[in-house]
């Protein structure tokens, strides 16, 4: 009784999980052709159940049919990746879209920010990639952009005390430097380009040669550790009041 009773559970979600594509299937059979608002439903039907894998086949075929799916049938698919945290296959999905020429509207954007905030990656929240930005500005007509070019950060630390890293014995007196490669990896996060100064010993005329060579190269910001308090080897204050 109890397997008759599991066998009879297992063809219920059979059946609510194939009853769309069967329901396309009969719908051609029949000499019905499905639609495009058709299609959408259904994948938006199973994105809604959480199978977009089953609404990504769905596209395929639509594809495959010779269909063009619009921007209302991607953002069902979209929305189902976003919902489910794949970022990835979201971003896929629009760069996509804009490579077939779909326009994607503000629904398209706000399903994909609503995505990336959800799950944590707001930061990442990379409509824009470069290309992706070109060929939605080419698709509307835009020739004129303005932009703005990327910071160039400079990191140095200072302190005869500082060791990297990957030292592996700390004599008496020594700290690995973690503030610098905290700064670093900041930086590279925010799509910044990163100039790693190192550490400075604590000399006067060996760290303003430093901040000579760094800013000669073109640098936006610098960011120091260390050097600043009012000891007798702290130089770095005086050196950029010079």
């Amino acid at each position: 009784m109890r397997s008759i009773r599991r066998l009879e559970t297992v063809q219920q979600k059979w059946l609510q999980r194939n009853w769309q594509p069967r329901m396309l299937r009969d719908m051609s059979n029949a000499g019905y052709k499905p639609d495009d608002p058709t299609y959408t439903m259904v994948i938006d039907c199973f994105c809604k159940k959480g199978d977009v894998k089953m609404g990504a086949k769905l596209l395929k075929e639509m594809q495959r049919d010779g269909r063009v799916p619009g921007v209302v049938t991607y953002n069902a698919l979209m929305n189902g990746f976003c919902k489910q945290g794949q970022m990835k296959n979201a971003q896929m999905l629009l760069d996509a879209m804009l490579n077939l020429g779909v326009v994607p509207n503000d629904i398209t954007f706000n399903i994909l920010l609503d995505g990336h905030c959800k799950h944590g990656n707001a930061i990442d929240f990379n409509i824009f990639n470069g290309a992706s930005e070109i060929g939605l500005l080419a698709t509307v007509g835009v020739t004129t952009v303005k932009v703005y070019p990327t910071t160039n950060i400079a990191v140095l630390s200072t302190g005869d005390g500082l060791v990297e890293p990957s030292t592996g014995h700390l004599s008496r007196g020594q700290i690995r430097d973690s503030n610098r490669a905290m700064l670093l990896a900041a930086a590279v996060q925010h799509h910044c380009k990163v100039v790693d100064l190192g550490i400075a010993k604590d000399d006067e005329e060996y760290q303003g040669r430093i901040l000579d060579k760094a800013f000669a190269s073109g640098i936006n910001i610098l960011i120091t550790s260390g050097g600043v308090s009012m000891g007798d080897k702290d130089f770095i204050r005086p050196l950029l009041e010079k």
